[in-house]
């Protein structure tokens, strides 16, 4: 871990915590920090082209997604009516006396775990997270294609929200930073670059 710390009301240096004993760490000025964070946040820069054809195949991944999640909604549904007409059905023979009670009270235990069932399977189809996913996934492109230009007309705090917000971890030494990026921003930097 390292922190910053002001010297002579003006420079910031950042050095390290020593939480695990004495470090031979040596003291980074925070222009050298920002310096090595660009190049770390250049590396999630996605070009405009790629950012595109994501976007085309996201796109055609939730079409399919809503599309089948609407056929799955027409199945249950036609088959609650199916349950429904059946139980009904069932009841109007029982009352014409056609059917014992004992059958009825069996049947209608059955049905009514099998409408339960089908009303909890309809209830989990949810478009809402699709379009959430959807969503985070557009705001992460259009990140990504930002990132480096917002992160050299930023503050030193700025710049370090917009650390965060792609890096989980990052490790330094006195020569070079090791950065453990967030997903998908992980993949994003390991794309051929050219």
């Amino acid at each position: 871990m390292i922190t910053g710390e002001r010297k002579k009301g003006k420079y910031v240096y950042y050095r390290c915590t020593c939480g695990r004993g004495p470090c031979e760490l040596p003291r980074f000025r925070e222009q050298e920090i920002s310096e090595r964070l660009n190049e770390v946040v250049r590396s999630i820069h996605l070009p405009e082209h790629v950012a595109r054809m994501t976007q085309t195949a996201l796109q055609a991944e939730e079409n399919e997604t809503r599309e089948r999640i609407h056929n799955e909604r027409e199945q249950l549904n036609d088959a609650l009516s199916t349950l429904n007409r059946d139980r009904n059905a069932a009841y109007n023979d029982k009352l014409k006396g056609e059917i014992s009670a004992d059958f009825w009270r069996s049947k209608e235990a059955s049905w009514a775990d099998e409408i339960l069932v089908k009303k909890i399977q309809l209830s989990s189809l949810d478009d809402v997270k699709t379009n959430q996913r959807a969503q985070n996934l557009q705001s992460t492109l259009e990140l990504a294609q930002i990132a480096h230009s917002k992160f050299l007309m930023a503050n030193p705090f700025e710049q370090a929200d917009l650390a965060k917000i792609v890096l989980s971890n990052c490790s330094v030494d006195a020569v070079s930073l090791y950065p453990t990026y967030r997903k998908p921003f992980d993949l994003i930097t390991k794309r051929p670059k050219g």
